[in-house]
């Protein structure tokens, strides 16, 4: 399938997942600096037409005391920013409930704080989503969602009838 963003035919995704910021035995600081390598500011990045993150950004409940709540808030920051200078799209989906604790409302918060254009979302929900700007169907599964995965299964395949489609890209 051809994006209509992205006319060699192929589409550039970047997905990331199991961070784990905040982790008690690896400074915040460190995770921080290995994911400004990741995505840097340059040639390479600008050419992603999407990041995801995929579950368990933070590894657990952190509190604004915690001495690296702000390097994850700039970070978060800075990849937002990155996102809108390179019109990536940028997806963060819920991951484990004893890990992200719903914190992906950091990344909603700094979105509206700084009023920033990029297309961002955080998927808190089972769902199918079509980016048009990139003329793609996702599938979002969070983390747990269903204890059983024929549960899950079952869920899927009702948002693919719901939404006339066979399969998701």
């Amino acid at each position: 399938m051809i994006s209509k963003r992205n006319k060699r035919g192929k589409l550039n995704v970047a997905a990331i997942s199991d961070i784990h910021l905040g982790h008690p035995r690896v400074p915040s600081v460190d995770m921080v600096t290995a994911l400004y390598k990741a995505f840097p500011n340059n040639k390479e990045t600008s050419e992603l037409d999407i990041i995801f993150i995929a579950g368990d950004f933070f590894d657990r409940n952190l509190y604004l005391s915690y001495v690296g709540v702000g390097d994850i808030q700039i970070f978060v920051r800075y990849l937002i920013q990155i996102c809108e200078e390179h019109n990536i799209v940028l997806r963060l989906l819920e991951g484990t409930p004893s890990h992200d604790w719903k914190q992906g409302c950091m990344f909603t918060q700094i979105h509206e704080l700084v009023d920033a254009k990029c297309d961002f979302r955080w998927v808190e929900n089972l769902s199918i989503e079509y980016i048009e700007s990139l003329d793609i169907n996702v599938l979002y599964v969070p983390d747990e969602w269903e204890h059983d995965p024929n549960d899950t299964w079952m869920q899927v395949q009702g948002l693919l009838h719901d939404q006339g489609l066979k399969k998701v890209d």
